[in-house]
């Protein structure tokens, strides 16, 4: 995604170096309602050009059993959609859609010592990094291991995303032509991973799918780099960031991250702005992401008192530090103000409509208090 911005946006000669024994890493299978923008912006796709990677269109995201109302769909704008799609389709057909460029040398090789490298600027997106002291780690975050299934059907039954939440933490169900993938996020240092396949199997119940041996068992850590503009430098992807799936941010915050770096190598931004424009993105997608945390769910068990208290805490700290994310989620909740303003990845009536449908009105409007 990042060479499509650079080949629609400049006219340099990009090397392309990666390494064919290490497959790409499958990050999700939904989008917000930037990607399909992008790829229209960058590759001039279509919707015919993504119907053979199991698309179908995003129309919401269907929340279940959080804090609140209990149930309720954040429906996108009519004449928006995000899109679910076969990951591992979407990397291939982007690879090789760019592939034979002019301006591009493909060079299958897995290379280290990034300053050293003989060419002006360089981007790096080699995956996730052994756990270090480069990165901010994101503990109020309360998830940190995924299993995720396969359910194989003959149509689609819905075109939100779901995200269920249940006992050990959460559960999305996305949406493709031919199959559903169900993924159960949980926290593996409070529950093991026989009670979620155990607990899962009441989500195969309530949505009448029939779950396959295709399955997947995955832990990560919740993570952002402290520095992840040098100048000469950019990380993006999991090299730099990774913050669990709830919204579906990845791909448009790599979109900012590359946006970014076309801008400082420009000189249209310092490299330390840079690294600030970065940090509040994350900051604001974990916000968001901590929001539901706090609402709680149903279900009075270890996780979720556990995720609900770190999450109280993380929020009422930003209120407390007078952060400007507080100014505009305040602003959101005043009917006046309910224009296009993004607070990070999502507009103001967005986040007025999940504050009141999760319940944190009076909450937020009590932080909001200590605002100056």
């Amino acid at each position: 995604m990042s060479i499509a911005h650079f080949l629609k946006h400049t006219d340099w000669d990009i090397e392309w170096a990666y390494d064919p024994d290490i497959p790409a890493v499958s990050v999700g299978e939904g989008t917000t309602l930037v990607t399909p923008h992008t790829l229209l912006k960058n590759l001039g796709w279509n919707w015919l050009d993504i119907k053979d990677l199991g698309f179908t269109p995003k129309t919401g995201i269907y929340k279940e059993n959080w804090g609140g109302c209990n149930k309720y769909t954040h429906s996108f704008p009519l004449g928006n959609t995000g899109m679910h799609f076969n990951a591992v389709g979407f990397q291939d057909k982007v690879f090789n859609t760019l592939k034979d460029s002019n301006r591009i040398t493909l060079i299958e090789e897995n290379l280290t010592g990034y300053e050293n490298l003989d060419t002006n600027f360089v981007m790096v997106c080699s995956g996730s990094p052994k756990k270090s002291d480069d990165f901010n780690y994101h503990d109020e975050i309360p998830v940190n291991a995924a299993y995720v299934t396969q359910c194989f059907w003959d149509n689609p039954r819905f075109t939100d995303t779901l995200t269920i939440a249940r006992p050990y933490g959460w559960v999305f169900a996305i949406p493709l032509k031919n199959r559903c993938s169900i993924g159960y996020l949980y926290n593996k240092n409070i529950n093991n991973l026989e009670e979620i396949k155990k607990d899962v199997l009441n989500v195969f119940n309530d949505l009448d799918l029939e779950p396959s041996d295709v399955t997947n068992s995955i832990n990560f850590n919740n993570y952002s780099r402290k520095v992840n503009y040098t100048g000469k430098v950019v990380y993006n992807g999991n090299a730099s960031f990774f913050l669990e799936p709830l919204e579906a941010t990845s791909l448009s915050t790599a979109e900012k991250v590359y946006r970014y770096a076309f801008d400082m190598w420009y000189n249209q931004l310092t490299c330390h702005r840079a690294n600030e424009k970065f940090n509040a993105e994350i900051k604001d997608v974990k916000a968001m992401i901590c929001l539901h945390y706090m609402a709680g769910s149903i279900f009075n068990t270890p996780f979720w008192c556990s995720a609900k208290e770190k999450a109280n805490i993380y929020i009422k700290d930003l209120f407390s530090n007078n952060d400007y994310w507080c100014h505009n989620l305040t602003q959101s909740l005043n009917p006046k103000n309910l224009d296009d303003v993004e607070i990070g990845s999502w507009n103001r009536w967005s986040y007025r409509y999940n504050v009141d449908k999760l319940g944190l009105t009076k909450k937020v409007e009590e932080y909001s208090k200590c605002l100056t």
